[in-house]
């Protein structure tokens, strides 16, 4: 306990830049640090998951969560593309009650494939670097579920618009 009050802000940091230099993350600049995650991103691809036996029997439908999620992208200014090196996954994962209620997970993730060299394998590989997620829960009766999951995809489309636009 002495010594993390010893080392304080200065060794935290230390041990973060060694763990980073032994496990091979990238070192991010100030100027990426300053700009943020979704910095440079111009061309983004939307990919909305399979929907579960639950979602479709809470009249959830892939086609209206895309519809409302893309939209929100293209009215904030994001181009919204077949093919980019960065993509969004809109999940929908539902819970159907035996009453009248479903409970949906929604959430996004936007993610961009890299290359980096492995100095272990002396080979040059590929990976994922996730910039940004986020999402909730929403609880509805199943009347009323599949309006509440669209407006939520569209409410978190211009979570993203919101976050991209701050970080240019």
């Amino acid at each position: 306990m002495r010594m993390w009050r010893k080392a304080g802000r200065a060794g935290l940091m230390g041990l973060l830049t060694v763990g980073s230099l032994v496990f091979g993350a990238p070192a991010q600049t100030e100027a990426q640090a300053a700009q943020g995650e979704l910095a440079g991103i111009g061309n983004i691809k939307v990919f909305v998951t399979d929907m579960n036996e639950s979602s479709i029997a809470c009249d959830l439908d892939q086609g209206a969560v895309l519809q409302a999620f893309t939209q929100a992208l293209r009215q904030g200014g994001m181009t919204v593309a077949e093919s980019a090196p960065y993509w969004v996954v809109v999940r929908a994962t539902t819970v159907a009650s035996d009453t009248r209620g479903c409970l949906t997970s929604l959430d996004a993730t936007v993610l961009q494939n890299t290359k980096y060299f492995n100095q272990g394998t002396r080979e040059e590989r590929v990976g994922r670097v996730q910039h940004w997620s986020k999402g909730g829960l929403h609880f509805s009766d199943k009347n009323d579920h599949r309006q509440q999951i669209t407006t939520a995809a569209q409410d978190l489309g211009n979570s993203l618009v919101q976050d991209w636009a701050s970080d240019q």
